[in-house]
């Protein structure tokens, strides 16, 4: 039975991810795992900008601004680093929207703590 539920358990925890929809998660998973998961490293890399704003980029706009990523992640924040850009990240946002406030704020720590 145990090996039951391990096995469904992993199994939408792992579909979930492929799809880039909110599967089984753990409250306790890292923003560097649910940046990778949810896909955010096709247009976000650490230090170069490609179609969206570097990672480093976001924590230095971020540094001192009153909203926080996960204001912007929860579509309650304008987008202050490329607003011309963000027609591309709008259905993004639309998935992060689905996140727990908790996961909204692990990405938000990974980001700021990027070094």
């Amino acid at each position: 039975m145990r090996v039951f539920v391990f096995m469904c358990f992993t199994l939408l925890t792992l579909t979930g991810c492929k799809n880039n929809e909110k599967g089984v998660t753990n409250e306790n998973i890292s923003g560097e795992v649910l940046f990778t998961e949810m896909q955010c490293t096709t247009c976000h890399l650490p230090s170069q900008k490609i179609v969206g704003s570097s990672i480093l980029q976001m924590k230095n706009a971020y540094l001192n601004e009153e909203n926080s990523i996960a204001d912007f992640l929860n579509g309650e924040a304008e987008p202050i680093i490329d607003p011309s850009q963000y027609a591309i990240m709008k259905i993004n946002i639309e998935e992060t929207k689905k996140r727990t406030p908790q996961e909204r704020k692990a990405i938000e720590a990974y980001i700021m703590g990027f070094k």
